[in-house]
């Protein structure tokens, strides 16, 4: 009797110790599920990110080109102006020269008429 009650006693403390072991693996396992699971909820995340950064750097890009615009439509007003400016002389030239030359005819005329 007492060298099957050591034999029981044994097989009951193996049976104990895989008990506790497949416990552990099954905990272990839930926790491997568990991180996996966050990972892809990480890498879900990161794909977003990457995403909205695409978008930033595609606005900025925006921006700068909007900016580059912004001064070339400066420099060409600038320009307009500086050619308005010279038409302007060019009609004062102009309406200086036909008052000069109505003059003259208006002078051409009295003489005649005298």
């Amino acid at each position: 009797g007492w060298v099957r009650y050591v034999i029981m006693m044994k097989s009951e403390r193996k049976e104990s110790n895989l008990r506790e072991q497949r416990e552990h693996l099954e905990a272990a396992e839930e926790k491997i599920e568990s991180l996996e699971s966050q990972l892809q909820t990480l890498k879900n995340q990161n794909a977003q990110l990457k995403s909205r950064v695409s978008e930033l750097e595609g606005s900025a890009g925006a921006a700068v080109d909007n900016g580059n615009m912004i001064k070339g439509l400066k420099r060409d007003n600038k320009q307009q102006r500086e050619r308005a400016d010279d038409a302007e002389g060019a009609l004062v030239q102009l309406y200086e020269c036909l008052e000069l030359i109505f003059r003259q005819m208006v002078a051409g005329l009295r003489n005649k008429v005298s």
